[in-house]
């Protein structure tokens, strides 16, 4: 497209595209699944694709700027801003969500909002003002309430007593350590019960089979833990975006993810709707920081950078990488642009 506005819109959905095919969706799964279990060279290509995807953004954003389309842009955090939508509009709710998903907006609306955003908000002349201030992201690590509630993996190597919720309450636990360890499809039902200290009879006394063991595991964990307010009071919007970026990066949720994203029973009913409630209730918490319910398309543009981040820097660099203060920098800079959109004029220079 001659138009740069189009062509970074016609970019943004052959991204999505790629990121839709049935084929990536398996080799994420399985990229994801043998990542987990310690393939460290499955690892690094994940790593390498991911950076090459950024560093063709990079180069893609600072030529339009070089060129005069764009000026004052951070590509460091408008690319995960950029593509962040598209994937989550595509991978994230495929897998996690179903195909049948009505309320997802489409990858065209997406890219489509995405441009115009990126014009509207950079595409001034030089002199814009940059929103990656980093002390707004320093108070909000300051503020930043604790995300994470599970805490009990490392405890499932404990025996359960012969009372049937301590064995059961065992069992989950070891089920979830397991999975966060190996993976899904590692966890089997005769090494779960082992680390719960329980025979596997006890076991299928208590749950059908492993798909049941794991989808009443990932209710009763959204049924405790699922929730993102700190207490009572408002939340400012970008420190409603931390809390969800601090999530998604939580290593106590690592097993979370391997289910939802990356096991055979992605496709389950059960694990679909498991996922969908999951999604809802963050976007519910994150409307809540409105006066008005914002559309499906906004709360879609902000949420996708900081899941993105948050997800792929614990599944591609490790619970101990995850940088906490580049999720802050990030959500404040996704409020700020927000912000500076809603009241931003709509000119968008040729």
């Amino acid at each position: 497209a001659e138009d740069p506005q189009e062509r970074v819109e016609q970019l943004l959905i052959a991204h999505g595209q790629v990121y839709a095919e049935p084929l990536t969706i398996w080799l994420t799964r399985l990229h994801v699944t043998l990542a987990w279990a310690g393939h460290v060279h499955l690892r690094q290509i994940g790593l390498h694709v991911f950076r090459g995807i950024d560093a063709f953004w990079t180069k893609f954003l600072s030529d339009f700027e070089r060129q005069g389309h764009l000026s004052g842009i951070e590509p460091s955090l408008v690319v995960p801003w950029l593509l962040g939508p598209v994937e989550r509009c595509t991978i994230i709710s495929r897998l996690a969500c179903g195909d049948d998903d009505p309320r997802r907006p489409s990858l065209a609306e997406v890219a489509k909002h995405s441009a115009a955003a990126l014009f509207q908000l950079w595409g001034r002349p030089s002199g814009s003002a940059s929103y990656g201030d980093s002390s707004l992201a320093d108070r909000l690590l300051k503020e930043m309430p604790a995300v994470s509630g599970n805490g009990d993996l490392d405890n499932a190597a404990k025996s359960a007593r012969n009372n049937p919720r301590e064995q059961k309450a065992s069992i989950t636990r070891a089920a979830k350590a397991l999975c966060s360890q190996h993976g899904y499809e590692a966890a089997n039902v005769r090494d779960i019960a082992a680390r719960a200290g329980v025979s596997t009879a006890t076991l299928y006394s208590h749950f059908a089979d492993k798909t049941n063991l794991f989808c009443s595991a990932l209710e009763a964990e959204f049924a405790q833990h699922g929730d993102y307010r700190a207490g009572a009071g408002p939340v400012a919007l970008d420190a409603a975006l931390m809390q969800i970026a601090a999530r998604a990066a939580s290593p106590d949720w690592i097993w979370i993810h391997n289910v939802l994203m990356a096991s055979t029973i992605s496709d389950d009913p059960r694990v679909v709707a498991i996922g969908r409630k999951s999604r809802d209730t963050a976007e519910d918490f994150l409307a809540g920081t409105f006066a008005a319910k914002p559309s499906a398309l906004t709360l879609n543009m902000l949420l996708g950078a900081i899941e993105r981040s948050g997800v792929l820097a614990l599944i591609l660099f490790g619970a101990a990488a995850v940088d906490l203060p580049a999720l802050a920098r990030l959500a404040a800079f996704t409020a700020r642009c927000y912000e500076a959109q809603d009241t931003a004029p709509a000119s968008i220079p040729s």
